[in-house]
């Protein structure tokens, strides 16, 4: 079993969460301007604070990708036993997304490196992204904010929380990430 402190389980658990909630905003946000023909004053009110706080988000995933990547640098060996456990231990996910997550693994050089290139790949996104939303905010634009990234935001999820130790959740993240990784 691996050893984190309460320190590090703290500062991945924050991580996660971050990435989580702007996963989950831009879904909202995404779905939202695919469903409706038109947008209210008051809907677009709503989205702007929306693209706000996801620019918000953005700029604190930009410290928390820093921190996971060289978290798993220090700790190669702790990532390949939270790889392990997620493999293993874990009834959530079915055999097939089991599956799909080591293949996933597999094609990019294992857990250590395909994390570490995951964060600087969301690290050097955050800027043309935060761009995108001031734009789209500015302009009231509609289209939807085209998230490359998407995979790797739940790279983070699935990581941070696991070495938070918030294990039905980062079950969770890593179904969601092998979906999500071989769609991009």
């Amino acid at each position: 079993m691996y050893s984190v402190t309460l320190m590090e389980q703290y500062q991945a658990t924050v991580a996660g969460s971050c990435f989580f909630q702007f996963l989950t905003l831009d879904s909202v946000r995404s779905r939202h301007l695919k469903e409706v023909k038109e947008v209210s004053d008051s809907e677009m009110h709503v989205l702007h604070n929306l693209t706000n706080k996801m620019s918000q988000l953005l700029s604190e995933t930009e410290h928390h990708a820093q921190w996971l990547k060289e978290f798993v640098n220090r700790n190669p060996e702790i990532i390949e036993q939270i790889h392990q456990r997620l493999i293993n231990d874990n009834e959530i996910m079915s055999e097939e997304q089991k599956q799909n997550w080591k293949s996933l693994i597999e094609r990019n050089g294992g857990i250590v490196t395909y994390v570490a290139e995951t964060m600087d790949m969301i690290i050097r996104l955050i800027p043309k992204k935060q761009e995108q939303l001031r734009s789209q905010n500015e302009t009231n634009n509609r289209s939807v904010l085209a998230l490359s990234g998407d995979c790797g935001f739940a790279v983070g999820v699935t990581i941070g929380l696991a070495a938070g130790g918030a294990w039905p959740l980062a079950v969770i993240g890593a179904a969601a990430a092998a979906i999500m990784c071989s769609l991009d």
